[in-house]
């Protein structure tokens, strides 16, 4: 049916009929990736956006009081924008004031010239924001990330302070040489929390020149023409949740398999991934060893998930006393894994700071009696967490798909007349 509506597409195109009008986007995904559209599906978070046109353009700053665990606290300056989606915090600052880590949220994300998206989980973290010129605070949610912009962003000039004190509007950001690196971005605040901090009051001095109230003071809003001989810019970082257009799209595009040749393009990413794992393979008693593939800042945010593998080790002994059959099949399986130098035994230390995370994974077993070979077996949950807490999953990059074209193996069993097949042994994690 589909390949009948493309035809009668073309048809009405020889007969100069503008076809690019009022198409139905479920069927016609060739021109709708060529018109652009009004409606758009999916969210977008702008993260930064700062343009320069021969002019100093100040966007909402503010200096804040950041407040973590048992008091700790750093002073850094404070961004808002109203296009973005979500609030984030740098990474460092939240390890530096040891903030508590209250969930997860999986962002995918856009860049300029990356025809790819990439995915990405962001560790959300709960903190204090507190105003440096009266005692309000807000706690917020932000999601961590490692920068926020390589852009310097200016504090307003000095002409630009006077000129609002003399109206008695008290700025929000203003030089502040209390704390190291107090002049760097520590926060956006996205629409998520905008109003939290912003007031009902603005005042316009000109056509360009407005400040906007907040918890903080008066952030300026404004260009001001100046001449400099540096210029400066910085781009948009686009941030995008998954809209089900794409998953159309990708549905739609099986009537191209085996047509279409697909090119082997490895982004970024995954060329990283993969460069890791083979920096870190070694052979060491006849057999290969290699390390975890860990997401970058994600080792240090991972709990040791002790109390939840206690309370489930506790149900599974439970399970063993009703079941004497199933303890001596699941002990057997323990001792073969130790045997073979697949587990080893591990005396607990205390943790020391900087030494490598301790993560303690639960285990359980999966009873298949109708199978001939393996009847029992033991399955190791990397997905495991305590509450607010990120799993062992969450924290390792999956991998790169080494699982070859399911057409291309189905074609295959049509060069020989005897095919095998073959299964991994043991494949437990």
């Amino acid at each position: 049916m589909y390949d009948k509506i493309e035809t009668q597409i073309r048809n009405l195109e020889s007969l100069s009929v503008d076809t690019k009008k009022s198409h139905n986007q479920a069927f016609c995904f060739d021109y709708h990736k060529s018109v652009n559209l009004e409606k758009k599906e999916g969210s977008e978070a702008v993260v930064s956006n700062v343009t320069h046109n021969n002019s100093e353009i100040y966007l909402q700053t503010a200096a804040g009081q950041f407040i973590g665990r048992k008091g700790s606290s750093l002073i850094r300056r404070i961004i808002f924008d109203g296009g973005s989606q979500r609030t984030f915090l740098e990474s460092k600052l939240a390890r530096e004031l040891n903030l508590p880590v209250v969930g997860r949220e999986m962002l995918t994300v856009h860049t300029f010239q990356s025809e790819k998206p990439t995915k990405h989980v962001y560790p959300k973290v709960r903190i204090r924001v507190k105003s440096l010129i009266s005692n309000k605070e807000i706690v917020i949610e932000a999601l961590e990330t490692k920068q926020l912009s390589s852009a310097h962003i200016n504090i307003p000039a000095k002409e630009v302070r006077e000129r609002f004190e003399s109206l008695g509007l008290e700025l929000a950001d203003v030089p502040v040489v209390l704390d190291k690196g107090a002049c760097e971005i520590g926060l956006l605040v996205g629409s998520d929390n905008y109003w939290k901090f912003v007031g009902n009051r603005i005042e316009r001095l000109d056509e360009s020149l407005v400040a906007v109230e907040t918890i903080f003071g008066f952030c300026i809003h404004c260009s001001v023409s100046e001449d400099k001989d540096n210029d400066e810019r910085s781009v948009n970082l686009v941030v995008s949740k998954e809209s089900i257009s794409d998953q159309l799209n990708q549905f739609w595009q099986l009537k191209n398999l085996g047509i279409e040749v697909e090119e082997d393009i490895k982004d970024i990413s995954e060329n990283e991934i993969l460069k890791s794992f083979e920096s870190s393979i070694e052979y060491s008693s006849n057999r290969y060893k290699v390390g975890l593939p860990w997401k970058p800042e994600m080792k240090h945010l991972l709990d040791d998930n002790r109390s939840v593998a206690l309370n489930r080790h506790s149900k599974l002994v439970k399970r063993f006393n009703r079941d004497k059959l199933l303890f001596k099949n699941y002990k057997k399986i323990i001792d073969d894994y130790a045997k073979e130098n697949i587990v080893e035994s591990v005396i607990e230390t205390p943790k020391l700071q900087g030494s490598p995370p301790t993560f303690y994974l639960p285990h359980t077993c999966v009873k298949r009696l109708d199978k001939t070979t393996t009847k029992i077996r033991i399955v190791f949950d990397g997905s495991s967490h305590g509450e607010n807490q990120l799993s062992l999953n969450d924290c390792l990059n999956s991998g790169v798909n080494l699982n070859p074209d399911l057409l291309e193996l189905i074609l295959k069993f049509r060069e020989n007349p005897i095919a095998y097949t073959a299964d991994i042994e043991k494949a437990f994690f």
